[in-house]
Formats: C-alpha cells, sequence, structure tokens
C-alpha cells in the first residue's frame, strides 16, 4: 500500500487564522481579561481621584501617573490586543514581557506599600475608622494591600506562562 503524503501548505502571514476564535483557550482568556483591564483603566483614567499610580516602586501622582497609567494600562494593554486580534508574529513575546513588567511591577509595589496603605485609608469614611480604631485599621489595610499585590502578581505569572506555552500560535 502506498502510503498519501501530506501536503503541508504553506499559508501566509495575510491568509492565517485570525481572530478570536482561532485563539487557543489560554489566550481567549488573556483577551477577556485584557479588554476588561483596558476598559477599567479607561474608566480609572477619566474619573477625578487623586490616587496616583504605582510604578516600578514609585509613586506617581498628577499628570505623570496619570500619563503613566494611560501609555501602560491603555496604550501598551490596546496595541497588545490588536496585535492578538491579527495573530502578529511579535505579540506572544510582547504578551510575555508585558505580564512579566507588570510582575516586576508589583515586586517593586511592595517599596512604596506605606503610600498605598494611605491612600486606602483615605478612601474610608471617618465613622467606620472609629468603629474599627485607626491602628487596627491600617494593620488591616496593610495585609488588604499585601494580598491585593500578591494576586496581582500570580496572575501576570499565569498570563505570562500562557504566552509562553501559546508561543507556536503566532509563528
Amino acid at each position: 500500500m502506498a502510503r498519501k503524503k501530506s501536503v503541508r501548505r504553506n499559508i501566509s502571514s495575510s491568509k492565517r487564522n485570525r481572530g478570536f476564535g482561532a485563539m487557543p483557550l489560554g489566550l481567549k482568556l488573556v483577551f477577556i481579561i485584557l479588554i476588561i483591564g483596558l476598559i477599567s483603566s479607561l474608566s480609572n483614567l477619566f474619573s477625578p481621584n487623586d490616587n496616583g499610580y504605582s510604578f516600578l516602586g514609585m509613586y506617581l501622582v498628577g499628570y505623570t501617573g496619570m500619563s503613566l497609567m494611560f501609555i501602560f494600562n491603555v496604550l501598551l494593554a490596546a496595541l497588545l490586543v490588536g496585535a492578538m486580534y491579527q495573530r502578529e508574529r511579535w505579540a506572544g513575546l510582547y504578551g510575555l514581557y508585558y505580564c512579566i513588567f507588570f510582575v516586576v511591577n508589583g515586586l517593586l509595589g511592595f517599596f512604596n506599600l506605606g503610600k498605598l496603605v494611605q491612600v486606602a485609608y483615605s478612601g474610608i469614611p471617618a465613622s467606620d475608622l472609629l468603629k474599627m480604631g485607626s491602628d487596627a485599621a491600617m494593620m488591616s489595610l496593610s495585609w488588604i494591600v499585601s494580598i491585593i499585590l500578591i494576586v496581582g502578581i500570580i496572575i501576570n505569572l499565569l498570563l505570562a506562562w500562557i504566552f509562553y506555552k501559546s508561543r507556536k500560535y503566532f509563528r
């Protein structure tokens, strides 16, 4: 019996399957998380707050913080979402580096934990502070902010792992 040779098509980048439907399940999850983060960042960008932005161990407020938040959480995320949707060859590596950047940013966020706790503390109504006591509130907020940073680091590590495991999809 003669074996049929498999015919391998040379698919150019313009004819490759693109869009949300062609993505593996892990990348679909990343895509949805990025879209939610993009919408959340846009809504936070235009809401009147003085909270600032934690960036590589520094806490930046005003136009500097707002500009960095816009660049990293909106522009670069939108670039990644578009590249994933178009199945650009560089999107996998870009996504991996993007997530690793936020892991490093989260780790360095522990250097300004005190400022992050103060920002959270300022958002608590005075009546609740009287019930809890200011020392107890600061201690619980320190734990809560630390847990939030740790969860963010773990999520970004998982997203980076998904990009690493799905790197063949973008080739």
